[in-house]
């Protein structure tokens, strides 16, 4: 059995970047994009599903011996959190979709116990990023290269289309002269995913490097490769994401050894600079040097979402207006032509969504990792720790970590490695092989 969830966790990471899905149940809401309201079953559910089945089968007998006095906080604030957004269905706005996400809500707090439960998983998911990582840095290669999507046509596969940079709705950097440059997709709906899942694919390489005994050359050209990749999709909060997750391994240097490390910093730093150099005119207009009137409606855009938030909130402000139902109750009130997403910021979505419970829980379990990132002790807690900030603080300027059930699958994963070898006062149950 526990061969069926290492092979379901190693084939999860590459199944996160196509997004194949079967419609379970079909709940449209005028104005909506269905990704926000449909019952979806993702390819990737549908592994994460076999991975938590196959390890509750395996791990059933240690259930019923072990001492959950000695569980984790972690584990304790997670369970919590998914009860409280199951506790909401009732008054939420929609039930029907907040029961969708809440549902899977719990499958992703099932795919997090049971990667915390075996850390020697960390070498499959590690392979498994690594293929992920190839298959995006040869994509989005190529979309730069041929400034369009259109290649990346495959059976079955909506997003993310065919897109040019003179397409309206393409996400562009406009220079002042008015010259668009096409963002990179990879295989995304947006290439703002596609920073925020290249940003997690990084501790792939990077740990096969760091904890193998062999050392292994190749995940160093990963390493440059996705680094450049990440400069090519112009996404600023995966760019703030991976300066977070620098400056945690940086603050945590003295618990490294070895120059591995100096390796792997390096390989991102020349892969930064050789996509960075040549294109620093779009980087600075994107960073805001500059003023263009794309980059003006993207600014102007997240704050108004910011605003009616802030309004949800003080509409809502215990219960909320139930998981995933902000950009129901947003897409009611909005008037017709404006921006109809979520806002762009995971605390005010918590908030907006489950209330002041919902917002305590998860207040108390950032806190929770803030403190064990700290008191990292291992090299492995130190690398898992710092691509969980990165996406932590990713989430402070993007929703798709919350609102989009590959997004949720991925900082579940992340969730998982990190609290597989954070220092926590639990016993383990590994397998015994």
């Amino acid at each position: 059995m526990m061969r069926i969830h290492r092979i379901a966790l190693g084939l999860l990471p590459v199944s996160l970047c196509f997004w194949y899905t079967q419609t379970l149940v079909s709940h449209r809401v005028e104005k909506v994009y269905f990704l926000y309201t449909d019952g979806l079953l993702f390819l990737s559910d549908a592994l994460a599903l076999v991975a938590v089945v196959a390890w509750l089968i395996f791990s059933f007998p240690q259930f019923k011996e072990q001492n959950w006095g000695k569980v984790g906080w972690d584990a304790r604030l997670g369970a919590i959190f998914c009860a409280i957004a199951t506790i909401n269905i009732p008054w939420a706005d929609d039930w029907r979709v907040a029961l969708f996400v809440s549902l899977h809500l719990w499958l992703v707090f099932g795919l997090f116990l049971s990667i915390k439960d075996q850390p020697e998983s960390w070498r499959t998911l590690a392979l498994g990023f690594c293929a992920a990582l190839l298959v995006q840095i040869v994509i989005g290669f190529g979309q730069f290269a041929l400034q369009t999507t259109a290649f990346l046509t495959l059976p079955g596969l909506e997003w993310p289309g065919q897109i040019t940079p003179a397409m309206r709705g393409a996400s562009v950097v406009q220079l002042a002269d008015g010259a668009r440059w096409l963002r990179v997709y990879g295989s995304f709906p947006h290439p703002n995913l596609l920073g925020g899942f290249t940003l997690m694919f990084l501790a792939g390489p990077a740990a096969l490097l760091l904890f193998e005994e062999k050392p292994r050359p190749w995940a160093l050209a990963l390493l440059a490769g996705g680094a450049a990749l990440l400069i090519l999709t112009f996404s600023r909060s995966a760019w703030v994401g991976l300066l977070a997750a620098g400056l945690v391994v940086l603050l945590q240097r003295r618990k490294l050894s070895g120059q591995r490390w100096l390796a792997a910093g390096l390989a991102v730093f020349t892969g930064l600079l050789s996509a960075a150099v040549p294109l620093h005119n779009l980087i600075f207009t994107r960073a805001g040097a500059a003023w263009v009137a794309t980059e003006e409606f993207s600014n102007e855009g997240r704050a108004w979402l910011t605003g009616q938030a802030l309004s949800m909130i003080q509409s809502h402000p215990f219960w909320g207006v139930g998981i995933g139902n902000f950009i129901i109750d947003y897409a009611r009130h909005v008037p017709p032509g404006y921006l109809l997403e979520p806002v762009h910021n995971l605390p005010l979505l918590l908030l907006a969504e489950l209330g002041i419970p919902g917002a305590v829980i998860g207040i108390g379990l950032g806190m929770v990792i803030l403190r064990n990132v700290w008191r990292s002790a291992s090299p492995q807690s130190v690398l898992f720790g710092a691509m969980l900030i990165g996406l932590l603080v990713t989430s402070l300027f993007d929703h798709y970590l919350w609102t989009l059930a590959p997004g949720r699958m991925l900082l579940g994963l992340a969730f998982g490695l990190w609290a597989a070898h954070a220092k926590q006062e639990i016993n383990h149950v590994t397998d015994p092989m």
